[in-house]
């Protein structure tokens, strides 16, 4: 982010102060005075190389700017390239001008440091999804939901990474209404699912189909792997399915004794009936297992 400075002899004192805020903000800034604009012995060649490379325009002001060459012409400029235009409002004259609300940002002497943290923030994360969204298309991959989806499923992690810093979310759904995460999960897609679930994906979200949660699917297909990442990750054991099966049951019909235990230990409910009205502990007296029946409490 480079912010271009421009301030009268007026303010000239708290030009220093007010660069090493910013630049503590990570901003890099070029300080010029008003006065020497438009001086015909300035190094630049002409005014408009002062703001060639600027994100920002900030203008700092003693006296009213609003008749000041300098500041019609380098707002206008600025305006008309989309840059930012800010000014620090230091007389109540200037704060009651409506004009200057249409076209700059007015901050205040007490706020603009915060302002300029959110506004670097903001414009570090608007930078990474412009720097990501080119290369998705240099690689072939125009900037869909359609696309983020397949490469999900094919396991592209790389260009999976490219899609979340091109500002995709990691809590889309297909068509179908299938959260990327349970896509992965049911594709095999063990270490797609690892990424999505280190990106922020939600470890609870529901699929619209059968309502399964992504450790629900993990369950299903005996993904012990994933089930461990995903209750890590603080999945919820007890989450039910439009049938009204848990994880639990899921794992209890596979008979598989590592993933029971698993579910077990972070905190999985037995007692849980689905629509048929069996519990893991029905099934598994229903199976006549007594390891089973043991891994349940029965």
């Amino acid at each position: 982010m480079k912010v271009v400075l421009f301030y009268d002899q007026g303010r000239a004192h708290s030009v220093a102060a007010i660069c090493e805020v910013l630049c503590a903000q990570g901003c890099a800034v070029t300080p010029h005075a008003i006065e020497q604009v438009w001086n015909d012995t300035s190094p630049c060649s002409t005014p408009l190389a002062l703001v060639q490379d600027a994100t920002h325009v900030f203008f700092l002001y003693a006296h009213e700017p609003m008749r000041d060459p300098a500041f019609i012409f380098f707002s206008g400029v600025a305006c008309g390239r989309g840059m930012h235009v800010l000014l620090l409002a230091t007389t109540t004259e200037v704060r009651d001008i409506h004009v200057f609300r249409d076209l700059v940002f007015l901050l205040e002497e007490e706020t603009f440091e915060d302002f300029f943290r959110v506004e670097h923030e903001r414009f570090v994360r608007q930078k990474k999804k412009r720097v990501a969204r080119t290369a998705l298309l240099e690689r072939g991959y125009p900037c869909f939901e359609e696309n983020f989806i397949a490469t999900v499923v094919d396991g592209n992690i790389d260009i999976v990474n490219l899609f979340l810093d091109a500002g995709f979310s990691a809590a889309l759904k297909d068509a179908r209404g299938t959260p990327v995460l349970s896509l992965a999960v049911r594709e095999g897609q063990d270490e797609m699912a690892a990424q999505l679930i280190a990106r922020g994906a939600p470890v609870d979200q529901l699929s619209d189909d059968r309502a399964y949660s992504a450790l629900m699917e993990a369950a299903q297909i005996g993904n012990r792997t994933v089930a461990r990442l995903l209750l890590h990750a603080g999945a919820d054991p007890n989450v039910r399915g439009s049938n009204g099966q848990t994880a639990l049951v899921l794992a209890v019909g596979r008979k598989d004794h590592v993933l029971i235990r698993l579910l077990m230990d972070h905190g999985a409910n037995p007692y849980l009936e689905d629509k048929l009205g069996l519990s893991a502990q029905g099934y598994a007296k229903l199976f006549n297992d007594p390891t089973l029946c043991t891994l349940v409490g029965v």
